[in-house]
């Protein structure tokens, strides 16, 4: 019986440095996202790198409607410079050229 005792004493023992070690990870990988949020960098969805190793962001841009509603869309861009420029191209020769009706990410 004393064998018994002393295996399941082994066992909870253990189980229970498992579930801290669990929580532990955890809390760390909560800790790191939280710390993400204040970083200067964005998160890695809203860059990306071309083929010729030139690395694009995506820029949020804003303009009000006739009904005088707030509308949005993204462009990637080198720059807020950048981004500002293909905003000035769009407003000088942007069109409209179809309905999107799904898109394939890969």
């Amino acid at each position: 019986m004393m064998a018994t005792e002393s295996i399941m004493q082994f066992i909870v023992f253990w189980s229970g440095v498992a579930v801290i070690a669990y929580l532990c990870y955890c809390l760390a990988g909560f800790v790191s996202r939280m710390l993400n949020l204040f970083s200067d960098e964005p998160d890695s969805e809203q860059t990306y790198t071309d083929d010729n190793g030139v690395k694009w962001f995506k820029y949020g841009v804003e303009y009000t409607d006739q009904r005088g509603r707030t509308m949005t869309f993204d462009i990637w861009a080198l720059s807020f410079a950048d981004a500002d420029r293909h905003l000035n191209q769009i407003a000088n020769n942007g069109r409209v050229y179809g309905q999107i009706y799904c898109q394939v990410k890969g």
